[in-house]
């Protein structure tokens, strides 16, 4: 297997982004692919809808700002997630 090879099969099991840790724990329903992203599944989380104009933008930070300020304790972490495949009838 080339290096190349390799580093293809390394990101088809892992990935990174970001989550919120809400009473101490990460809820991975808030994984995402920007910081923004993960504030905006906390904040669905909590009940809330805060629009934003560039939900997409690695830029805007608008839905971070409301988090921070409608739940305070929440901490957004960024987070690396790797899969390991299960051998059928046993444990990775």
């Amino acid at each position: 297997m080339s290096q190349l090879d390799a580093i293809k099969a390394k990101l088809a099991t892992s990935a990174e982004g970001w989550g919120a840790v809400i009473d101490g724990v990460l809820n991975v329903r808030t994984v995402s692919h920007t910081k923004s992203a993960a504030a905006t599944n906390a904040l669905y989380l909590h009940g809330f809808v805060a629009p934003c104009a560039k939900p997409e933008s690695e830029e805007c930070d608008c839905q971070i700002k409301v988090l921070a300020r409608l739940c305070p304790t929440v901490r957004l972490v960024a987070v690396s997630i790797t899969v390991k495949p299960v051998q059928e009838g046993g444990a990775a």
